[in-house]
């Protein structure tokens, strides 16, 4: 069971072995790397980056300082 599930988590992430996987995450000194972790499942899972900015929200705030009189 293991190793299926192994199989799909390296399949999601079309890598090929856990090799491929650790190279996909690892920065140029060898460490884990949060920002090309981060970026890999947003491509591989078609997700978006909920730190980017939302232009609705700025707006929403916009409206919010408007009409408590800021």
């Amino acid at each position: 069971m293991k190793q299926i599930l192994s199989k799909k988590a390296l399949d999601i992430f079309d890598c090929d072995d856990v090799g491929d996987l650790s190279e996909a995450i690892t920065n140029d000194k060898g460490e884990f790397d949060e920002d090309l972790a981060k970026d890999l499942c947003i491509d591989c899972l078609d997700g978006e980056n909920v730190d980017d900015e939302d232009p609705e929200a700025e707006w929403g705030d916009q409206m919010y300082d408007r009409a408590v009189g800021k």
